[in-house]
C-alpha cells in the first residue's frame, strides 16, 4: 500500500474541478489503512483475554461498524451477557468519534473549534453508556470480534474508490447545491463511512463560511453513522 503503490501515484488535479489528486488521495489511504491496522492489531493481540471493554476500544479504531455487527452476534448467541455487549458497542461508537476527531485534526485543524462541543457530547453520551453497562455485567465476558484486515490491497482499493467518489460529489455539492447540498451528502454517506466523508469534507474549499459548514456536515455524518 505504501511502498510499492504509493511512489508511483502522480501528483496531479484530475477530473472535474482538478480534485482528484491521486498521490493525496493514497496518502489518506495509507493514514486510514494503519490508523485502522493499529486498532485491527490490538483486537488480535487481545483476543478473549482482555474482556468487551478493551477490545471494543480496539475494535473501534479498527472500524466501529464492523465492531458493532459482531457484539450484535455474540448479543444473539450468548443472551445472557446482552448488557456487556451493549456496552462494547457504545465503547466503539465513542472511540469512533474521537477517532473522526483525530483525523480532522490532521488534515484541517481550522475545523476542530466548530466540532469541538457537539463531538465532546456525542463522546460523553457513548461512553457514559458503555461505563454503566459495562458496570452492570459484573462477570468478564469473553468475545471475539471478526474483523477485515485493513490493510488488504482490495479494502484499500475500495476505500480509495470511496474516497474518490466522496471528494467529488462533495465538491459537486458545494458548487451546484450550496451548504444544502454538501450536508445532504454527507448525511447519506455518513450511512455508509464515516472515514471518507470527513476527509472529503476536510478538503473542501477554505473559508471561514466553509470551515462552519464542513463542520456541520462531519458532525451530521457521525450523527447518521
Amino acid at each position: 500500500i505504501s511502498v510499492v503503490v504509493l511512489p508511483v501515484m502522480p501528483n496531479v488535479g484530475l477530473g472535474p474541478w482538478q480534485v482528484i489528486n491521486p498521490q493525496q488521495i493514497w496518502w489518506m489511504v495509507v493514514l486510514i489503512s494503519g490508523l485502522s491496522f493499529i486498532g485491527y492489531l490490538g483486537v488480535k493481540f487481545l483476543g478473549e483475554r482482555g474482556g468487551v471493554g478493551l477490545l471494543a476500544l480496539a475494535g473501534g479504531l479498527a472500524s466501529s461498524t464492523a465492531a458493532t455487527l459482531s457484539f450484535a452476534r455474540l448479543s444473539r448467541d450468548d443472551t445472557g451477557a446482552y448488557t456487556a455487549f451493549a456496552g462494547g458497542t457504545a465503547a466503539a461508537w465513542a472511540v469512533m468519534v474521537a477517532r473522526t476527531t483525530l483525523i480532522v485534526a490532521g488534515i484541517r485543524p481550522s475545523l476542530l473549534p466548530g466540532l469541538a462541543l457537539p463531538m465532546a457530547a456525542m463522546f460523553a453520551v457513548a461512553a457514559l453508556a458503555a461505563v454503566v453497562t459495562l458496570w452492570l455485567q459484573r462477570r468478564k465476558t469473553p468475545a471475539q470480534l471478526a474483523l477485515p484486515n485493513p490493510l488488504d490491497i482490495k479494502a484499500a482499493l475500495v476505500f480509495a474508490g470511496l474516497l474518490t467518489a466522496a471528494l467529488v460529489i462533495s465538491r459537486a455539492a458545494q458548487e451546484y447545491g450550496g451548504q444544502d447540498g454538501v450536508l445532504g451528502v454527507a448525511a447519506i454517506a455518513g450511512t455508509v463511512d464515516t472515514d471518507a466523508i470527513t476527509i472529503s469534507m476536510s478538503r473542501l474549499q477554505d473559508g471561514p463560511d466553509m470551515d462552519q459548514v464542513a463542520a456541520r456536515a462531519i458532525i451530521l455524518a457521525v450523527i447518521t453513522n
